[in-house]
């Protein structure tokens, strides 16, 4: 688990750990230790002398430090557990297990063969509404999303983790409307069906995209809705969502430009669900926003790319700062995110790894910044907490 850390700058020669942060001059036109600093290589620990005196120079007299490069979901799922809070019922592990087995199953058996088996389809049909209302009891989603253990495998844990955001997203919209749950979540375990037509050198290609291979990709939803048929789906809403996943608000999106109120409702949560998720994990292409990053991208992108309603929905779900933000409060303690209120979307609940003064806290401390007489607030967002990985998200 990463420990997070403010430090005095005369303790930095004798830390260990990763710089958690950019320290800027006060003008903030010079960087005098970068991110991501490794404070453990010899041939920082030779300058730390200096740096030091240039810190204490200029005025800078703590910085902060990460002892981990990663903090799991997994692990902070365990601590709310034990803490039995209002907001920590988790999704059923052995149904992620089921899930995301029958889509990598059904996917890999049509990339490689060609065959598209009725019978996988009404099994997986069957998964996706047992999910359905298994994300009707949740709370709350992020912490149930899973991370790639190798690159091949993104298509079809992404498929996952669409599923799970846009029921999500479905049942805030209209919460009594348990068909709209299931339609969403079927369709979003079926979503990339058709990127198992799209050669893997050209899914995986770590650089930009040629204009040929671009088709490829452009084809892959009409191609998912297409395979969806031939496997038996007949719910037009979930084939809607397949085919319509990547449609723009704008009319720019693919592969029928479809403009504004022209596109499905179930597309418009589809392509919310579909961008958060694949900006919130790593590829061998690019790296992973924060789910605050994220979010923030979402929302810049209103009314261009998304629907403002959705993006609502999408923000009253996991809150400005979302589960697994790892944040910085006005008093300089350091905790991460562990549940949110629609109604108060700048005040979150907060599992707090540090005090003010730097000092881990031996027993977990939550504290609710929502509570009266709370002076507290979120001042930074220094990182989001590493979804599960593929191990732990299908795990019994």
């Amino acid at each position: 688990m990463e420990k997070i850390r403010r430090i005095p700058v005369e303790h930095l020669a004798s830390s260990e750990g990763l710089i958690a942060e950019d320290v800027m001059s006060s003008d903030g036109r010079v960087c005098l230790l970068p991110k991501g600093t490794n404070l453990s290589y010899d041939a920082v620990r030779r300058t730390l002398p200096l740096v030091i005196r240039q810190l204490h120079r200029r005025g800078i007299k703590t910085l902060l430090i990460s002892q981990e490069d990663e903090y799991s979901l997994d692990e902070l799922q365990k601590i709310v557990d034990r803490l039995k809070l209002p907001f920590s019922k988790e999704l059923d592990r052995s149904l992620a297990r089921q899930a995301a087995s029958q889509v990598g199953s059904v996917y890999t058996r049509i990339a490689t063969t060609g065959v598209v088996e009725e019978e996988d389809f009404a099994a997986l049909m069957e998964t996706g509404r047992v999910l359905a209302k298994e994300i009707e009891r949740v709370p709350q989603v992020l912490m149930s999303l899973s991370d790639i253990r190798s690159f091949d495998e993104y298509t079809y844990i992404h498929s996952l983790n669409v599923a799970l955001l846009a029921g999500f997203m479905a049942k805030k919209i209209q919460p009594d409307n348990s068909a709209l749950v299931e339609t969403v979540t079927v369709g979003g375990l079926l979503h990339d069906l058709g990127k198992t037509r799209v050669p893997r050198e050209i899914l995986n290609k770590p650089g930009p995209l040629s204009r040929e291979e671009f088709v490829y990709i452009q084809d892959h939803p009409a191609a998912g809705e297409f395979l969806a048929r031939r496997g038996g789906v007949r719910n037009p809403d979930v084939l809607t969502f397949i085919r319509h996943h990547h449609e723009r608000w704008s009319g720019e999106g693919y592969p029928d430009k479809l403009l504004g109120e022209d596109i499905p409702f179930v597309a418009r949560i589809a392509s919310v669900a579909d961008v958060f998720d694949a900006l919130t994990t790593k590829r061998v292409y690019k790296d992973a926003c924060h789910n605050a990053r994220a979010l923030q991208m979402i929302i810049e992108n209103t009314g261009t790319h998304f629907e403002k309603s959705i993006v609502r929905t999408l923000l009253s779900s996991v809150g400005l700062y979302p589960p697994g933000s790892v944040v910085e409060l006005n008093d300089g303690s350091i905790g991460v995110v562990v549940g949110t209120r629609e109604k108060d979307l700048f005040r979150p609940q907060v599992l707090l790894q540090s005090d003010p003064e730097g000092d881990a806290y031996e027993e977990p401390r939550v504290v609710d910044l929502h509570q009266k007489g709370s002076d507290l607030f979120v001042h930074k967002v220094l990182g989001s907490a590493k979804k599960r990985t593929f191990q732990e998200a299908v795990a019994l």
